[in-house]
C-alpha cells in the first residue's frame, strides 16, 4: 500500500507551524506567499505518512492522500 502524504489547504493554513514541529522527517516548511506565511511539503519521499501533521492542524489545512490523488497545492498562487 502506498504511503500517504500531506495536501495542504493554503487558504485555510493559518502559518502556525504546529504541523512543522510534530513532523519527525522534516519534510515540512514555511513559504511566504505575498504578506502571508503558509506550509508547504518540500518533499514527498522522506514522509512516513504518520499523519501528525493533520492531528496537530487547528484549521484543518492538512488531509492525507495517495501520491497521485495530491494536486500541485504547493504551486497555488495567492
Amino acid at each position: 500500500m502506498a504511503t500517504r502524504i500531506p495536501l495542504i489547504d493554503p487558504a485555510r493554513c493559518s502559518g502556525c507551524g504546529a504541523c512543522i514541529g510534530a513532523c519527525a522527517p522534516g519534510v515540512l516548511a514555511f513559504e511566504r506567499r505575498g504578506w502571508r506565511k503558509v506550509t508547504v511539503l518540500q518533499a514527498e519521499e522522506p514522509c512516513t505518512g504518520c499523519a501528525k501533521c493533520q492531528v496537530r492542524c487547528w484549521t484543518h489545512a492538512i488531509r492525507m492522500v495517495l501520491p497521485a490523488t495530491a494536486s500541485p497545492v504547493t504551486a497555488v498562487s495567492n
